[in-house]
C-alpha cells in the first residue's frame, strides 16, 4: 500500500512539469521590403526605392514542451510591392537634346499573398526579462497576380510617347515581370518578442522579425534604350522584409 501512496503522490507532483501549453497569436507585420535585384548593364541609374512598406498578418498555434521548446503551425496573408527609379541624362534619350537630367519613379500595385506558416519556437529569460523566439518557414502564394506586371517609361520625346502606337517604337525603360500567380514562393523568417503580461492567459509582445525569401518573386526582363542602344537586363522584385513583430497571445491551457 505505501508503494501505491508513493506512485500517486510522485505522478501527482510531477504532472504539473509535464504539462504542455498551448497558445494562439494573432500577428501584424509592418515591414519595410527589400529593394528588387537589379542588374543594370546601361549607364543609366536604375534601382528600385529602398523604403516601400508591406503587411503581412498570421494566425499562429503555439504547443510549448515543459523543455520550453515549441512548435509552430498557421497561416498567413499580406502584402508586397515595389518601384522602378530610372535616372540619367536628358541627351541620352529621346531627341538627345537638352542638358540636365531626366527621370521617372513608376510604383507597382500592391501585390496580395495567402500562405501557410510553420515552425519552432523557444521561450527563455535573461535576467528576469522574458522573451520569445520563433524561426520557421512560410509558403506563399500570390493567386490574384496572373498576369505579367509591366512597366515603361520614355523621355525627353518630341511626341508624346504612346504605348499603344505600333510605330512608337520600344520605351527608353522596359521592364516585365512574369505572371507568378502559380508558383509556390518558400520564404524562412526569425523574430525576437518580449512579452508583456495582459493577464493570467493573454499576452502582448512587442519586437522585430527579418524574413527571407528563397529566390526573387518574378524575374523581370529589363530594356533600357540610351544614346539609341538598347540593353537587356534584369529587374527583379524581392519579398525580403525587416518589420516590427506586433502580436496577440491567448493561452488555452490555465496557468
Amino acid at each position: 500500500m505505501k508503494k501505491y501512496t508513493f506512485l500517486i503522490l510522485l505522478i501527482a507532483y510531477l504532472t504539473p512539469c509535464l504539462a504542455q501549453t498551448h497558445e494562439i497569436y494573432l500577428v501584424g507585420l509592418p515591414n519595410i521590403t527589400s529593394i528588387p535585384k537589379v542588374r543594370n548593364p546601361s549607364p543609366a541609374e536604375i534601382s528600385g526605392s529602398s523604403k516601400r512598406f508591406g503587411l503581412e498578418s498570421k494566425i499562429l498555434y503555439n504547443y510549448s514542451f515543459p523543455s520550453q521548446f515549441g512548435l509552430l503551425l498557421g497561416l498567413s496573408a499580406g502584402f508586397v510591392n515595389w518601384d522602378n527609379v530610372v535616372v540619367g541624362p536628358r541627351s541620352a534619350f529621346g531627341t538627345q537634346q537638352g542638358t540636365g537630367f531626366v527621370g521617372s519613379r513608376i510604383i507597382s500595385g500592391d501585390f496580395h499573398f495567402i500562405g501557410g506558416t510553420f515552425g519552432s519556437t523557444y521561450d527563455g529569460a535573461v535576467r528576469k526579462i522574458n522573451y520569445h523566439i520563433e524561426v520557421g518557414a512560410s509558403l506563399r502564394m500570390y493567386p490574384r497576380e496572373i498576369y505579367p506586371d509591366t512597366t515603361g517609361m520614355a523621355f525627353n520625346r518630341a511626341i508624346e510617347y504612346d504605348s499603344n502606337d505600333p510605330n512608337a517604337g520600344p520605351p527608353d525603360f522596359l521592364n516585365v515581370v512574369p505572371s507568378f500567380a502559380g508558383r509556390i514562393h518558400p520564404q524562412i523568417f526569425a523574430s525576437l518578442t518580449i512579452p508583456l503580461r495582459i493577464s493570467k492567459r493573454s499576452n502582448l509582445y512587442l519586437g522585430i522579425t527579418k524574413n527571407w525569401n528563397i529566390r526573387p518573386m518574378g524575374k523581370g526582363s529589363m530594356l533600357v534604350q540610351y544614346d539609341k542602344i538598347l540593353y537587356k537586363g534584369e529587374f527583379s522584385p524581392r519579398s525580403s522584409y525587416l518589420g516590427l513583430d506586433v502580436r496577440y497571445g491567448y493561452g488555452l491551457t490555465k496557468k
